[in-house]
């Protein structure tokens, strides 16, 4: 995956990061860098510039560093633009119905 993309969808909100270890066991987080999500005493002070994408981890509420190459899928959950107005749960016509 490319860092630029990585870095622009934990930006805009919580994302599923799915990432494979060195023993090919695959591992699963929600992660972010949207300062709307974090405290300001929580801001990442890494450069996010080498190897490693340094991410707030919201399960465990602690950074953590994964490798990019490690990194095989990135899914935003939160932030604008994750689901259209089709997709609202509310919008579907068997609750309009009810």
């Amino acid at each position: 995956m490319e860092r630029d993309k990585i870095i622009k969808e934990l930006t805009a909100g919580i994302c599923e990061i799915t990432f494979m270890d060195s023993f090919s066991v695959e591992h699963k987080i929600s992660a972010t860098l949207s300062t709307i999500h974090l405290d300001l005493d929580d801001v990442c002070n890494a450069d996010n510039l080498g190897h490693l994408i340094t991410m707030w981890n919201v399960a465990e509420e602690k950074w953590q560093d994964v490798p990019i190459s490690e990194i095989i899928d990135v899914e935003r959950l939160t932030g604008s633009g994750v689901k259209g107005e089709e997709d609202r749960i509310d919008s579907l016509d068997i609750f309009n119905e009810l």
